[in-house]
């Protein structure tokens, strides 16, 4: 039974809560308006830093912020983030919200003009969009990307530094690349297994084009990693309440998976102990995300949720897929669910696990000084595309 607050307790509650709100409008008006300081760079993770917005409560006061308030206090925060990224100093302030993509199309749109690039974009059966880089008309390679976000929000400036630095890999390999990034409906006003229906459909979408999946290498971070994985449980063991593929589905060149959001459980030791107070995201606003873009538990099954998998059905793997990269952070809360898939994978030929310092999604969300692409992990990650992308 939650305890009773006091008065103050109650004041200081509501208070912390428009701070909550509050940040997320300071962060984006700075951030369209790109303005470099301090105080952007200590929040350049955006939304991911509720957590630390909410640890400015106490014990008692987190225990009365129960499951259903804490949806309600999400779901209006990301209306607010949303609101703040259409609103781009005069523009169409519903687009986003029509299109249900949130940020997705205008950050994309903002790419495309910094680049001198013609934007492509094309629907894909079942409401997304395919936003395409550089569309060539036969591509050696194609690059598809799904963004993360906890399905409640879309692309992101780390997300398009990621997809730039693998274009710009590519460039280096003199292998001809097109890039592809899902706009997919977000929740809540999308639920499951809507996005995981879009993904499926970008997949057919691309294959119909006469691309062969061994042209094909897969990106998804967090939420996106999540549906590259529901995507290949689907190739492995098809679901005829998801789009039917053509076929026998010919060996993916590879797939890098960023942080995959593997479990909606939240009671792990790193989530709860080691973890809990290092990472961007924490355990409540896991629980209030999940709610939200599954909308019941019956949604819980192995293709929204990688851990609820049987014993045995990823042993196909390697048929499907030629190489898969999956990076985690050893500061993140979702760390001991990643360990377990590793496990689960470990032994399987092409997949390799790289753990490096740092938070959830390192380093596309990286408040490092001096941005991510001089880490680690970000050397990692774009140096095995440039060799998947070298291989026939």
């Amino acid at each position: 039974m939650a305890p009773k607050l006091s008065l103050a307790e109650i004041l200081d509650l509501i208070f912390g809560l428009f701070q909550f709100i509050l940040q997320i409008i300071q962060y984006r008006i700075i951030s369209l308006l790109g303005i470099e300081f301090s105080l952007a760079r200590e929040k350049n993770l955006g939304i991911f830093k509720i957590g630390y917005v909410c640890r400015r409560f106490s014990i008692r006061q987190i225990w009365c912020v129960n499951p259903p308030l804490l949806t309600l206090i999400s779901i209006a925060a990301i209306f607010l983030w949303r609101v703040c990224a259409s609103c781009e100093l005069g523009t169409n302030l519903g687009h986003s919200a029509i299109t249900g993509e949130s940020s997705t199309r205008p950050t994309y749109l903002r790419y495309c003009e910094s680049r001198n690039i013609k934007p492509c974009i094309e629907p894909v059966p079942n409401g997304g969009h395919a936003l395409w880089v550089d569309k060539k008309q036969s591509p050696e390679k194609v690059f598809v990307f799904i963004h993360g976000g906890g399905f409640h929000v879309g692309l992101s400036s780390g997300h398009i530094k990621f997809i730039d630095s693998v274009i710009t890999e590519a460039k280096k390999s003199g292998v001809p690349l097109s890039t592809v990034i899902l706009g997919y409906d977000l929740a809540p006003e999308s639920r499951y297994p809507t996005q995981l229906i879009q993904a499926i459909s970008l997949f057919k979408h691309i294959l119909s084009s006469g691309i062969s999946p061994s042209q094909i290498i897969l990106g998804g971070e967090s939420a996106g990693g999540n549906l590259i994985l529901g995507l290949l449980s689907h190739i492995l063991h098809p679901n005829p309440e998801l789009p039917i593929l053509p076929g026998p589905v010919p060996q993916i060149s590879g797939a890098i998976i960023i942080s995959p959001w593997v479990s909606f459980d939240t009671n792990s030791e790193s989530m709860q102990g080691y973890n809990s107070e290092h990472d961007t995201i924490f355990p409540g606003i896991i629980d209030a995300w999940s709610s939200s873009y599954l909308g019941s538990q019956e949604a819980r099954n192995a293709y929204s949720e990688p851990m609820r998998a049987p014993e045995g059905w990823w042993s196909d793997l390697q048929g499907v897929v030629k190489r898969i990269l999956i990076t985690a952070g050893a500061e993140e809360v979702m760390l001991d669910d990643l360990v377990k898939l590793s496990q689960i994978l470990e032994g399987m030929k092409g997949v390799e696990f790289n753990l490096e310092k740092g938070p959830h999604a390192v380093p596309i969300h990286s408040n490092e000084e001096g941005g991510p692409e001089g880490s680690v992990m970000w050397s990692k990650q774009v140096m095995w595309v440039g060799e998947t992308l070298k291989e026939v």
